[in-house]
């Protein structure tokens, strides 16, 4: 059910936070601070992953690009406070420089309907697009994620170029979606960000696939490893759709038990959002939730 989309892609700026990790050791130290293995990062490879604390929990989701001996990250937590907490475990024998790339880089995203027809206007051909890769195009990177049923592409482009390749992608058939719209149709599409994630573990929020238990220490591995042992998570995440807004907090709902609200869109009349359940229980139905008649449904994860 993709009725939530335009009938053209919608664009928008994430916000992202932008480091840039160099020195021939980058990859070795960038693999002890994250939940899954960048070991053989190759070059222009895309890897998603997660930054925990020693509690297991979810400090900040970044994407990254391999440059050679140059790692990109774009994070999307408060960036100084991920740079302050890489920074400090950096060794004294290590060949690492972590630097500030929000001023000079932006990274945009464009999704829904159509959104072919914007790049072969700018004259990429989406066919070269593949899977966990970015590709170089002029002074842009830019990688196709399809992990959710609506395809999400990920550009990082000069900032000082934005305003061009923008209104460049809208001559050619998209337009600029504010913060509000990308917030309700991300929600639609599955797409968990740090707003829902901060401070959770990240199995409990569509994350789990970002931790590799294999791939030795980084903090909260103790934690993850340990919740391993015990079988599944005691909570999922779940998305609902109600024709009212959901107060975010705890509810009490008839057939599920407890369920706790973390994120609460309206937009346009309709309203969606993001709930914890606990483990185990039916859904993909209707449920009430103070008085609100809410379609309760699973969440495709990456």
């Amino acid at each position: 059910m993709t009725d939530y989309l335009d009938p053209i892609a919608g664009l928008v700026d994430r916000k992202s936070s932008i480091t840039v990790l160099s020195g021939s050791d980058c990859a070795n130290f960038l693999n002890r601070s994250l939940t899954s293995d960048i070991s053989e990062f190759t070059h222009m490879e895309r890897h998603d992953s997660v930054l925990c604390d020693a509690n297991g929990r979810v400090i900040d989701i970044a994407s990254l690009c391999r440059l050679g001996d140059k790692i990109l990250m774009l994070s999307q937590s408060q960036g100084e406070i991920t740079r302050k907490r890489l920074q400090s475990g950096i060794s004294w024998s290590e060949d690492v420089s972590i630097i500030d790339g929000n001023n000079a880089l932006t990274h945009l995203t464009l999704t829904g309907m159509q959104w072919q027809r914007a790049l072969i206007g700018i004259g990429l051909d989406p066919e070269d697009l593949g899977d966990n890769v970015w590709v170089e195009f002029g002074n842009m990177l830019i990688s196709l994620n399809r992990d959710f049923d609506v395809d999400i592409i990920d550009i990082a482009l000069p900032t000082n170029e934005v305003l061009e390749v923008t209104s460049a992608l809208i001559d050619n058939g998209c337009r600029e979606m504010g913060d509000d719209r990308w917030d309700y149709v991300r929600t639609n599409i599955g797409l968990v960000t740090i707003e829902e994630a901060n401070g959770r573990i990240p199995a409990d929020v569509s994350l789990g696939s970002f931790i590799d238990l294999n791939k030795g220490c980084y903090p909260g591995q103790e934690i993850h490893a340990r919740m391993d042992s015990r079988g599944k998570s005691a909570k999922h995440i779940v998305r609902f759709r109600a024709n009212r807004p959901i107060e975010i907090g705890k509810h009490m709902v008839e057939g599920i038990g407890r369920i706790l609200v973390i994120s609460s869109i309206e937009y346009n009349g309709k309203s969606v959002g993001f709930a914890i359940i606990p483990h185990g229980v039916s859904i993909d139905g209707q449920f009430e939730i103070d008085g609100n008649s809410t379609l309760i449904e699973h969440i495709i994860s990456p």
